[in-house]
């Protein structure tokens, strides 16, 4: 099954409309259909949209994945979180392994770095 925000996708597949933003809700949805995965690929991806919003580059993309991640820690549910490579600054020369530091240089890459970072910190996984 699948969520979306406000358009309903032509997907062959049961899907329920869903704010990120009442991301409180959630509770909800994982009752409702009792996933064993939840692959949480929505954001505020608009990287201009974020520098004019901060806090609502925040809430999407950081304090909802934290929120969503607990959520599923606490059901015994799978998270699986999409980032971003603007979580760093552009500058290396080689391709960025998975260890290497962030330095985002923008709003949305800040948010994105801590919406990694709140994951982690629901479930280390």
């Amino acid at each position: 099954m699948g969520t979306y925000h406000s358009t309903r996708p032509k997907f062959e597949i049961p899907l329920t409309q869903f704010d990120l933003v009442e991301y409180e809700a959630f509770d909800e949805v994982l009752e409702t259909h009792d996933p064993g995965l939840v692959i949480n690929c929505a954001a505020m991806t608009d990287v201009d949209g974020c520098e004019k919003n901060p806090e609502q580059a925040n809430v999407l993309n950081s304090d909802a994945p934290g929120a969503l991640a607990d959520q599923c820690a606490a059901n015994d549910v799978e998270f699986v979180h999409v980032s971003t490579d603007y979580v760093f600054d552009g500058t290396a020369r080689d391709p960025y392994g998975e260890e290497a530091s962030p330095n985002p240089v923008q709003v949305y890459g800040e948010s994105k770095l801590a919406g990694e970072r709140a994951v982690q910190e629901a479930d280390g996984d």
